[in-house]
């Protein structure tokens, strides 16, 4: 097994750490912050991810897996070091990957000859190739291995995830980091630095279009008086097209998402090149966010100011506690900003938003609330008893952005019913004002 250096124990470092040290690997994990660094060699993760915890503390108790502060690295035993760094969005739109190159110049003396560097980071095309050229005298070699794990499923997808992609020169140090992940049978492709940076993007910004799409046929839905869950039945039946991904919202987001793509669309600018289609996506998905707080405002005639309004999730996705960028944490945003008052639940994140309340439970959310909207896939939402909820609120409308409700329940409950891309449910035929007991 291997000797690998991690600098970075964020999202990708974190869980790349945990991933390798399962698979065996002696491996040292680095970070500038000494809270984060004491707080996981204690085997407490900074933030929630399935099996994260428990993979964490398997590694140290078996003296695979320790923690250091970055002013104290030293890569000089490591046969691999990974750069899992921050390439936040500039004010122009560009990733910033500054980080990446601070800290390449600052390890570049410690670095064992003959290994390996590994650039995980997102990063613009042409930055693994600034690092070769930069340690072309250190006697190492430079591969690019972006990740492909998904927020929720990060350690799932390291072990059992659909592909690992590595993009080399030097054909020996590709077959190294294969080696790397051995044991877990994930299918390798290896291609060109540059083809694989690109592709990084590629795949995140495509799938960007591919939500903005299935939202904007939802909204297409709701004016011809279709369901989105039935098109989409026929949309995944599809071989062409696929099931994944199909699933209307209320907007997408996320930590990767939306930098991506306009790291993307920054690419393409100086490349010449007027990317069109994912121009049209990003403007589709912030149509999608207005739509969200349209739909609500329009229950209220348009007025929002001292309405009680309930949340359940804040969070981008089911399965984390991330709100970067979350399309969830947007739309409360500007339900407050209209003068709603907003009380929010989420099973995972306790993050308290400006001017909201935080609740202890998703019913708690609901009591005296006017209005319930859904706005992130937790199971437990739509396991949630809506009669209960409905003795709770004093009005009598949920707004289901992820179309995970039963409908039916909650016509039963006394609800009028609103979903993403599917016909308005009235619990009687003449609802009258539909917010009021």
């Amino acid at each position: 097994m291997s000797k690998i250096g991690v600098i970075g124990a964020g999202y990708v470092g974190l869980s790349s750490a945990v991933g390798l040290a399962h698979l065996g690997h002696d491996v040292i994990a680095f970070d500038v912050n000494q809270k984060r660094v004491d707080s996981l060699n204690e085997g407490v993760p900074p933030f929630f991810e399935e099996r994260l915890e428990e993979l964490l503390r398997e590694g140290i108790s078996r003296r695979r897996l320790r923690f250091q502060l970055m002013e104290h690295v030293n890569l000089s035993d490591r046969e691999f070091t990974l750069l899992c760094l921050p390439t936040p969005q500039g004010s122009d739109g560009a990733a910033d990957v500054s980080a990446i190159k601070s800290v390449v110049e600052d390890v570049s003396s410690t670095l064992s000859k003959g290994s390996v560097v590994i650039n995980k980071s997102t990063a613009t095309v042409g930055t693994t190739r600034w690092i070769v050229n930069r340690l072309r005298d250190q006697s190492v070699s430079v591969v690019s291995n972006p990740e492909f794990l998904q927020e929720g499923r990060a350690l799932t997808e390291f072990l059992k995830g659909e592909r690992v992609l590595i993009g080399a020169d030097d054909s020996i140090a590709a077959n190294r980091v294969k080696n790397l992940y051995a044991g877990t049978g994930v299918p390798v492709i290896s291609i060109g630095i540059e083809s694989a940076e690109l592709a990084k993007y590629a795949c995140n910004t495509f799938l960007a279009t591919k939500l903005s799409f299935v939202n904007s046929i939802a909204a297409l839905c709701e004016k011809m008086g279709a369901d989105i869950t039935e098109v989409v039945t026929v949309m995944g039946s599809d071989s062409r097209i696929g099931r994944k991904f199909l699933s209307a919202g209320p907007a997408w987001g996320g930590p990767c998402l939306p930098k991506d793509s306009q790291a993307l669309l920054h690419m393409a600018k100086t490349a010449d090149f007027n990317f069109t289609v994912l121009e049209a996506a990003v403007n589709a998905n912030e149509a999608s966010m207005k739509n969200v707080v349209a739909k609500i405002k329009e229950l209220f005639n348009n007025e929002l100011r001292g309405v009680s309004i309930a949340v359940w999730g804040i969070t981008f996705k089911a399965g984390t506690d991330d709100i970067r960028d979350s399309p969830a944490v947007d739309i409360v945003v500007r339900l407050v900003s209209e003068g709603a008052s907003v009380t929010v639940f989420d099973p995972v994140n306790k993050a308290t938003l400006p001017s909201t309340k935080v609740a202890n439970t998703a019913y708690d959310a609901c009591a005296d609330a006017q209005a319930l909207v859904v706005l992130t896939e937790w199971p437990e939402f739509a396991a949630a008893d809506l009669t209960q909820v409905s003795t709770l609120m004093t009005g009598r409308v949920i707004l289901d952005t992820r179309n995970i409700v039963s409908a039916e329940a909650a016509y039963l409950a006394g609800f009028r019913y609103l979903a993403i891309g599917r016909q308005t449910r009235d619990a009687t035929p003449d609802m009258g004002n539909a917010w009021t007991t």
